[in-house]
């Protein structure tokens, strides 16, 4: 774990210094016909967010699944972006929610995007405690209608982790545009990705994760307790349709991952660990207007955290948010 957080300084310190080199630099090579940059500019943006959270666990030998989600409410928030910097900030919930039909979710989700002109850092802390099981129905004996979903108070997950993507052509193609509005694209452009991935996962219960009498039944899987430790890099392409002052934006990125998982057995206590590769795919994507002053717009970004468990036993850790924005520029 100390390795692992050294791993992200270290790197998020080196971006950090790149950013006031690039952002200084009297000439950063931009094509304005296709990219207009607002150097004086702070950026402030309330925003309406809407978190997925889903742990996922599949046996294919019987074609068994369980889907634990979060419950949690939208969030109104507020966010601010000075030339390489953007922060967000989520404040209030948009409305209460019936804690009798799926639990409560508390978290703690400290996410920090670092925009320059051709490298991207997403950084991100996530803690999670309380799940509810989408597919309540399949267990023998469980009333829905009465008792609600079924719940896991218990069941906690935590994720630390950090991407970095390198952007070519940069010149003509502007990532700040659509992720921290403090750029504006002017015509339709795309771009090629190269990115490294490090991230920890763990998730724990207080007793094994598949509840009992189940149907159909899970072979094997008696598990309470995991750590996915992963790294890897990958490749992706974007593009941003442009016309006049409206955009959409597309991103996909496969990532080749090297993972370390640990797990415990439930029944026995034992702690094991099994090493392999893994595939994922990270996805990003956002519409609407940006103008000189105004921007207003959707954006989303989903990722996901795969493994491999004996076989025929899959783990999924799905994550995502999209976020609906007002920006305004001021110009300092």
């Amino acid at each position: 774990m100390r390795v692992f957080s050294k791993i992200i300084i270290s790197t998020l310190l080196l971006v950090s210094s790149l950013g006031f080199a690039q952002e200084e630099s009297p000439d950063l090579g931009i094509d304005t016909t296709y990219i207009q940059t607002f150097p004086k500019a702070l950026t402030i943006k309330p925003y309406l967010d809407y978190k997925i959270n889903q742990f996922r666990l599949d046996d294919d030998a019987t074609k068994s699944k369980l889907n634990y989600f979060t419950y949690q409410a939208p969030t109104y928030g507020f966010g601010a972006a000075y030339k390489w910097m953007s922060f967000l900030v989520g404040l209030v919930p948009v409305y209460q929610l019936d804690k009798d039909e799926k639990g409560i979710t508390t978290q703690m989700d400290i996410q920090w995007n670092i925009y320059l002109k051709s490298i991207a850092t997403d950084l991100r802390y996530q803690r999670y405690d309380g799940y509810f099981l989408n597919n309540s129905n399949d267990i023998e004996g469980y009333n829905k209608a009465e008792e609600g979903h079924y719940k896991r108070p218990d069941l906690s997950t935590i994720s630390l982790g950090m991407n970095l993507r390198y952007t070519f052509n940069s010149n003509k193609f502007s990532q700040k545009a659509v992720y921290s509005q403090t750029e504006k694209q002017l015509k339709s452009a795309g771009a090629f990705s190269v990115g490294a991935r490090w991230n920890m996962l763990e998730i724990g219960a207080d007793s094994n994760f598949v509840p009992s009498n189940i149907n159909p039944e899970f072979i094997d899987f008696d598990i309470n307790f995991m750590q996915i430790f992963d790294q890897g890099f990958g490749f992706g392409y974007s593009y941003s349709y442009i016309h006049k002052n409206w955009f959409a934006n597309a991103s996909i990125m496969p990532w080749f991952i090297f993972q370390l998982f640990n797990y415990r057995d439930s029944e026995t206590g034992s702690l094991k660990m099994l090493p392999s590769g893994q595939f994922a795919i990270q996805t990003r994507g956002a519409i609407g207007y940006n103008g000189k002053k105004d921007y207003c717009g959707i954006v989303f970004v989903s990722d996901q955290m795969r493994s491999r468990w004996k076989q025929a036993h899959d783990i999924g850790y799905d994550f995502a948010n999209v976020k609906l924005f007002y920006a305004r520029r001021f110009n300092l």
